[in-house]
């Protein structure tokens, strides 16, 4: 990219911003391209002019950018424009943004387009805490995930098995979403020996610089194509990052958290949990705090890797508190007679009137009586409970086939403080419970605090 294309593409990224420009702005547009036309023989004029027009240009694109965020039609007409924004700036957090302006975010611009679903890669992110990608994509109706289950993930043109990967999406305008993919990057590690052996699945550690392959042959349900491979690299990030692997080890209720490593990079603090056994204690987040008793942010409350955003300095010291989840899980069994009253804890309570089975969908009609007029009720679930074949007991999603991971329809409004959310069609024979969770005041675990001195990097 040449300097005059950087500096143009830089330009448009911020012209975003200018929601709302004057009739003044159009007019000076309009006067400096026409002044350009009439001068652009004379070579100080001509230069100074096409630089005034190359600025003209990035304002009004700006501004069609921005009338396509509230404009379907306009969003139809800006389709047809390169991505031209950074969706790390407009949706990211601080880390992504801090990340962008150190120069470690990789430009990317590859497009796939089937079954008239065009997905863009914008930009990448690669360093040793995390990776980000951005992109958008152009679709009818809602925002379709095209990283399903059933989709290949690779490392060189190798499967990459166990990727845990969230997607954050936004609606910009009718049929345009932009979003980020994050990734975990340590799970091709813990892959287990059978698939080690397989040359066709990747292990061990990601290299420095790999090709991340998303080879999509299905986008829920629509049969297709579409194939990107993204180079990503952590070269520049590196330099930029410190880290640290200090070990510490306590133990409470026969389980043992380790911390294993404590990360400083570009876009965030990364720490490393290990656990045994897995799953073998209360935990749901960590509070950090600095030698001065800062509260690190949050962008991840992962339990075995959560991440935090980036500091100025790398502290003398981090405080670690582990604390219990914030929310917990009522299930009642499907009232006889209504309306009945569930708690949602700290939320409030939700007053269920009616529940109509028909045949072809399910719905729950519900008021909710919140303790705090800004809040939200949480979502009602409709689970059956299943005796499991050791005696234990199973409670699982009913009228969604694909599991509890499956998207459950948001509910809609039908009052100040009143709802309707649909399912699919449910047999009401069978043993039904109503599943919500209710909010609840997480408690530290001081048995598992810790305290690490950041003095020796590896």
């Amino acid at each position: 990219m040449s300097s005059i294309e950087k500096q143009l593409t830089e330009s448009l990224y911020h012209s975003v911003e200018n929601k709302h420009p004057s009739g003044d702005m159009f007019g000076n547009i309009l006067n400096s391209l026409d002044k350009t036309k009439k001068n652009n023989n004379k070579g100080y004029l001509y230069m100074k002019r096409t630089l005034s027009s190359v600025a003209a240009l990035v304002i009004l694109i700006g501004i069609l950018i921005s009338f396509a965020f509230v404009s379907p039609a306009m969003a139809a007409v800006v389709r047809n424009i390169p991505v031209v924004g950074s969706i790390f700036e407009y949706m990211g957090d601080n880390g992504l943004k801090d990340a962008k302006k150190h120069g470690v975010v990789s430009t990317i611009y590859k497009v796939a387009e089937d079954q008239g679903i065009r997905i863009t890669i914008n930009d990448a992110l690669y360093d040793d805490a995390r990776i980000v990608i951005s992109f958008k994509e152009e679709c009818e109706g809602e925002f379709k995930n095209f990283l399903g289950m059933d989709n290949d993930i690779l490392v060189n043109d190798k499967l990459a098995p166990d990727f845990g990967i969230d997607i954050t999406e936004k609606k910009i305008s009718e049929g345009i979403y932009v979003g980020l993919l994050t990734i975990n990057i340590n799970d091709p590690t813990d892959v287990d020996n059978g698939l080690n052996a397989d040359p066709k699945f990747f292990s061990g550690e990601l290299p420095d610089e790999f090709t991340l392959g998303f080879h999509v042959s299905e986008i829920e349900g629509v049969k297709g194509n579409w194939i990107f491979d993204i180079p990503v690299s952590k070269v520049e990030s590196k330099k930029m990052t410190t880290k640290y692997e200090p070990k510490i080890s306590k133990t409470y209720k026969d389980a043992t958290l380790t911390l294993e490593e404590v990360i400083f990079a570009p876009s965030c603090v990364g720490l490393t949990f290990g656990m045994e056994p897995f799953g073998g204690s209360d935990i749901a987040s960590y509070r950090v705090y600095d030698d001065k008793g800062k509260q690190l942010e949050v962008i991840c409350e992962s339990i075995m890797e959560p991440l935090y955003l980036p500091v100025r300095e790398i502290p003398k010291s981090l405080k670690i508190v582990p604390y219990t989840s914030d929310i917990d899980y009522t299930q009642i069994p499907l009232p006889e007679k209504y309306p009945v009253a569930v708690s949602q804890g700290n939320l409030g309570d939700v007053i269920i009137q009616k529940i109509e089975f028909l045949a072809d969908k399910t719905l729950i009609y519900y008021d909710f009586k919140p303790k705090d007029s800004s809040v939200e009720p949480s979502r009602i679930r409709i689970v059956h409970k299943k005796t499991a074949s050791d005696g234990g007991t199973n409670f699982w999603l009913e009228g969604f086939p694909k599991g509890p991971n499956e998207k459950l329809k948001a509910p809609i409004k039908t009052g100040e403080n009143s709802y309707v959310q649909e399912y699919k069609a449910i047999n009401p024979g069978k043993n039904l419970y109503l599943k919500m969770s209710q909010t609840v005041d997480a408690r530290p675990i001081k048995e598992f605090e810790m305290t690490v001195s950041l003095e020796n990097p590896i």
